[in-house]
């Protein structure tokens, strides 16, 4: 994060990250800090790894295929 930091302080906005257990780690404290900031899932994303990206990112780029598509739909709609 700490190369990232300055990005952020700068103005930076979208940040892309391909691994979930890294991301919550390093992005849940400044999306709970920084409303601004929007996360992409740029990586292959797992059915049950889909609870944990539904709060965190903002952006799923990596959809793949129908099982996925309704899983996430399933955890979105438990949001609600």
């Amino acid at each position: 994060m700490s190369m990232i930091k300055p990005l952020i302080d700068y103005g930076h906005q979208h940040f892309g990250e391909n691994k979930v257990q890294e991301a919550l780690e390093k992005w849940s404290d400044v999306k709970n800090s920084k409303e601004n900031i929007q996360l992409h899932m740029i990586g292959k994303l797992q059915t049950n790894k889909v609870k944990y990206v539904i709060p965190l990112f903002d952006y799923i780029h990596s959809l793949d295929n129908l099982n996925l598509a309704k899983k996430i739909s399933q955890e979105q709609k438990k949001k609600k």
